[in-house]
């Protein structure tokens, strides 16, 4: 099931699928709102995001539904929930804790809210169990997810998360996790829990990740705190997305990147959509 997902979501953009622990999360998230463990000791979950690998798969679709973009308040997120659902749907025949109360794009807006991945940047490292197979999800395997833009209750701080379970190392200087591949060129999007057991010998993918992930880039440090310190004092009088500070904002990133993960840097047109929200990027006013 976790490979026919990785799968499924990588043929949507979305590339990175590491399945993890969601007591891991949720013993250590303090205060803030549990991940749904099903009444299970422990329960699977499995972390999405991307590297630039989503931006094609996004302007392709933004070039089929020019109206459906047009009209959305950020198209970017509905996409994404339009693909996790549709991979969910794919592999458990529902979304949501129940088909009744499943999660439609629509509600997902409203909330006004790589194992793993691809982790190398070209092959997934899928968790299987002992004899090679992987657990099935039932037709109708209930299942819970949340986004990024999740709020309230639903809130799951995303860069904790992947600090925690081993997957990306927060770097608390510039607010941004640093993938050992992708370097900060890479983005959550959401959190799936599944009413399954996650199982014990699915250890072999998560121990090539130590928990939580030591910093695979210190030296950087000193730079990176230079750039925010230029944003700080920049946005102190302006806002970021009318004054173009965010450029501070992508020095800070650039300095967390290793030169073999140039490669993964974003693109022009998808660093303005990632801090600005312009559509005018993706063809449509």
């Amino acid at each position: 099931m976790i490979a026919h997902l990785q799968k499924s979501l990588h043929a949507k953009g979305l590339d990175i699928a590491a399945p993890f622990l969601a007591q891991t999360y949720n013993s250590a998230c303090g205060k803030l709102p549990p991940l749904a463990t099903f009444g299970r000791s422990r329960t699977l979950a499995v972390l999405v995001g991307n590297s630039r690998h989503l931006w094609p798969y996004f302007e392709r679709h933004c070039a089929a539904n020019p109206a459906l973009v047009a009209g959305s308040a950020d198209p970017l997120d509905d996409y994404v929930a339009q693909s996790v659902e549709d991979a969910v749907r794919e592999v458990s025949g529902g979304v949501g804790p129940s088909d009744e109360s499943s999660v439609s794009l629509s509600d997902a807006a409203s909330l006004g809210v790589p194992s793993s991945v691809f982790a190398d940047g070209t092959q997934s490292r899928t968790s299987v169990a002992m004899d090679g197979t992987l657990p099935a999800a039932n037709k109708h395997t209930k299942s819970d997810i949340r986004y990024t833009c999740s709020k309230d209750d639903k809130f799951v701080h995303f860069q904790r998360l992947a600090h925690d379970v081993g997957v990306a190392f927060f770097n608390r200087t510039v607010f941004l996790c640093v993938h050992p591949t992708f370097g900060p060129w890479f983005a959550f999007r959401a959190v799936i829990v599944f009413d399954m057991d996650f199982d014990s010998d699915w250890g072999a993918d998560l121990q090539l990740y130590k928990s939580p992930i030591p910093d695979p880039y210190p030296e950087c440090s000193t730079q990176v705190q230079e750039w925010m310190d230029k944003f700080y004092a920049a946005a102190k009088e302006y806002s970021n997305r009318q004054h173009e500070n965010h450029k501070y904002l992508i020095g800070a990133r650039d300095a967390a990147t290793r030169p073999e993960q140039l490669q993964y840097r974003y693109g022009p047109e998808q660093l303005r959509y990632h801090y600005t929200k312009d559509k005018s990027v993706l063809g449509v006013v």
